[in-house]
């Protein structure tokens, strides 16, 4: 008979309750949120979790594989059999967890090759850090023309340069949010920068704003932002005040009333500059 679980249980009897096939639905849950990694671990192949009728536990089953996902893939019966032989949509967030998750590369392509025909799940990889370059670039090219998928690919870290200027093309002029979501890119390339910092035109302000909130915008871009003879939006130079890495002669540069017309700037960074004074004291 398989036990009653409060949470409070030990180690050892919570491990052992995991792997117990007649396990309650509510010990199931219980298990799946418990604050050990190691019980976590162990309940995501309980065969009781997305299996039955009901499919019961795929909420729990998608959080675990968040944390898990090479062991969801290889150890849950329900992602065998609803994923890996009989597709099933109704698996579609567990496999998106996986997707946009894993470290396999192999996995990658074989949820590319099995479910995606299914449910599209390329957005999920384009947003995947782990993912290989070489499997980026051949879902970008499918992709190419969907703005969220370009944008999910746009805030990945991962994003090499070859991929980030191959997004830029895709995003074309009318997907002004995959451009802004690229300049929040702490891995932006230098020359994607530089050439978004010299368009000055409305077009590109929101873009403008996000670089100047990019904490990883080196000096050379944040001076151009934050200087009102090169940046004409006031939005734009506040935002470069907001910006930790803004240097000390760029804040004393911008409180000076012969070089910064705006005096909520002005002030702005006069404030700025006397925090920075009493933190060097």
């Amino acid at each position: 008979m398989a036990p009653k679980l409060t949470g409070k249980e030990s180690l050892d009897v919570l491990l052992a309750a995991a792997i117990h096939p007649d396990l309650s639905q509510n010990s199931i849950k219980l298990l799946c949120t418990n604050n050990n990694k190691s019980v976590r671990r162990a309940i995501l192949s309980h065969p009781k979790i997305g299996t039955g009728k009901n499919k019961f536990g795929l909420p729990q089953l998608e959080r675990l594989a968040r944390e898990f996902p090479e062991e969801v893939a290889n150890e849950s019966p329900a992602f065998f059999l609803h994923v890996l032989i009989d597709p099933s949509a109704s698996m579609r967030w567990v496999v998106q967890a996986v997707a946009s998750c894993t470290k396999d590369p192999e996995l990658i392509r074989s949820l590319l090759k099995i479910f995606d025909p299914i449910h599209p799940i390329r957005a999920e990889i384009l947003s995947n850090p782990h993912a290989p370059e070489v499997i980026l670039e051949s879902v970008l090219d499918l992709e190419q023309n969907k703005w969220t998928s370009l944008c999910k690919l746009a805030q990945n870290n991962a994003c090499t340069p070859i991929l980030f200027d191959r997004l830029y093309r895709y995003s074309g002029q009318g997907e002004d949010i995959v451009r802004m979501t690229m300049a929040l890119n702490p891995s932006l390339p230098l020359s994607i920068m530089k050439y978004f910092c010299d368009q000055k035109s409305n077009l590109f302000l929101d873009v403008r704003v996000n670089l100047a909130r990019n904490t990883a915008s080196p000096v050379e871009i944040l001076r151009d932002l934050g200087f009102a003879f090169t940046e004409p939006s006031d939005e734009v130079r506040m935002q470069v005040l907001s910006n930790p890495n803004a240097p000390i002669d760029l804040l004393v540069q911008m409180s000076d009333p012969f070089k910064e017309p705006n005096e909520k700037i002005r002030n702005l960074a006069t404030e700025f500059l006397k925090k920075n004074e009493s933190k060097t004291r």
